[in-house]
C-alpha cells in the first residue's frame, strides 16, 4: 500500500483540530506500556528496563480472574491489582477474553460478571483501556461479526450504565488477512474509543490499512500487543534493525498513541512454548536494552510521572 493516502489522512486529521478521544494523549505523544504477565514485567524492571507509563494484563469475562488474585491459565501469571498497587501514576491496558462466551453475554447470563468487572475497573482509580474480545478477526476466536458486535455493545452499555468513567473501550484487530473485512466487526463510533493492532512479524499491508481506517473514523491508534516473533533478541542478532526500527517508524508515521511491548521468552510460557516465537526480552542483549532505553527516553514517550493522568485528561 502506498503511504501517500495515509499521510494525507494524517494531515486532514491535524487540520481538523478534532477533539481528543477518551484518555488520548496529545498529538505526537505515545503512552509506553509493558506486558504481559507479572513475573516477566518484574524481570524487565529488575533488569533496569525503563519504567513505562502503564502495564498490560488479561482477564476472562467468564471467570473475571487475575484481577484481585493471582491466576495462571497457561499464559503467565496475571494479577492486575498487584501491578497497579506497586506502580502509581500508571495506566492499565486490559485484554478481555470473551471467546466462546458470546451467547451468555447476549442472553444476559453474563450480566453479573460484567457488573463485577465494571466495579473492579472503577476501583482502580486510573485510566483503564479495555480491549473487548481482543483480536476480533483472529480465526481462532471464531467470532461471527454480527454476534461479536452485539456482545461488544452489551458489555459497553452495561459498564456505562454502572457509571464507570475511568474506562476507554478498545477495538483490537490482529492486522492480518481474515474471512471478512475488519469493518464487518465494527461496533460503531459510539462504542469505540480507540482502534488497536497487534504488531508482530507481519508485513505493513494490513497494519497500514488499519491505520487508515482508524484515521477515517477519527480514533487514536494503539499497538496493543507487539514483539519480534521468530527472531530472538540476543547479542549480534540484529533484531533492533530488523524489527524495532520498523515498529518505531510505524509509530511515528501513524502517530500511534499507545505502544505495548511484550517482554518475555515465549518458550517458557506453557501455551506458547511450541510456537517458536523466540525470546523478546530486551534484557537478553545489553545493546538492545541500551537502544530501547535511549528510544523511550525521547519526548514522544509518556512514562510514569505525577502529571501522566492530567496529560491523558483523567481527573480533570
Amino acid at each position: 500500500m502506498s503511504l501517500l493516502p495515509l499521510a494525507c489522512l494524517l494531515c486532514l486529521a491535524v487540520a481538523s483540530g478534532s477533539k481528543l478521544a477518551k484518555f488520548e494523549p496529545p498529538r505526537g505523544k505515545t503512552v509506553l506500556v509493558v506486558g504481559q504477565d507479572i513475573e516477566n514485567i518484574a524481570n524487565y524492571l529488575a533488569a533496569d528496563g525503563p519504567m513505562p507509563g502503564g502495564f498490560a494484563a488479561y482477564t476472562s469475562l467468564r471467570e473475571v480472574n487475575g484481577l484481585d488474585e493471582r491466576s495462571d491459565v497457561g499464559g503467565g501469571v496475571m494479577f492486575a491489582r498487584a501491578l497497579i498497587d506497586a506502580h502509581p501514576n500508571t495506566v492499565l491496558q486490559l485484554g478481555l477474553y470473551i471467546t466462546g462466551y458470546e451467547n451468555e453475554i447476549l442472553s444476559g447470563a453474563a450480566d453479573s460478571q460484567i457488573d463485577r468487572l465494571a466495579r473492579w475497573i472503577a476501583s482502580t482509580h486510573r485510566p483503564v483501556y479495555l480491549r473487548i474480545g481482543y483480536e476480533f478477526d483472529f480465526p481462532g476466536n471464531n467470532f461471527e461479526p454480527e454476534k461479536y458486535v452485539k456482545a461488544y455493545r452489551r458489555i459497553v452499555d452495561h459498564i456505562r450504565a454502572a457509571g464507570v468513567s475511568n474506562v476507554a473501550f478498545v477495538w483490537h484487530s490482529y492486522a492480518r488477512e481474515a474471512k471478512h473485512p475488519a469493518i464487518d466487526w465494527y461496533p460503531g463510533d459510539g462504542y469505540v474509543d480507540w482502534f488497536a493492532v497487534s504488531y508482530f512479524e507481519q508485513g505493513p499491508e494490513y497494519l497500514d490499512s488499519f491505520a487508515v481506517l482508524a484515521h477515517e473514523h477519527h480514533k487514536p491508534l494503539m499497538i496493543a500487543e507487539s514483539a519480534p516473533w521468530f527472531d530472538s533478541i540476543r547479542p549480534g542478532s540484529g533484531t533492533w534493525g530488523k524489527w524495532f526500527k520498523k515498529v518505531f517508524a510505524y509509530i511515528a508515521r501513524n502517530d500511534v498513541k499507545m505502544f505495548c511491548y511484550i517482554d518475555n521468552d515465549w518458550a517458557t510460557i506453557p501455551i506458547f512454548k511450541d510456537m517458536k516465537w523466540g525470546d523478546s526480552r530486551l534484557q537478553s542483549d545489553a545493546e538492545a536494552m541500551r537502544l530501547w532505553t535511549e528510544e523511550v527516553a525521547k519526548e514522544r514517550y509518556l512514562r510514569s510521572n505525577p502529571q501522566l493522568y492530567r496529560t491523558l485528561g483523567y481527573g480533570r
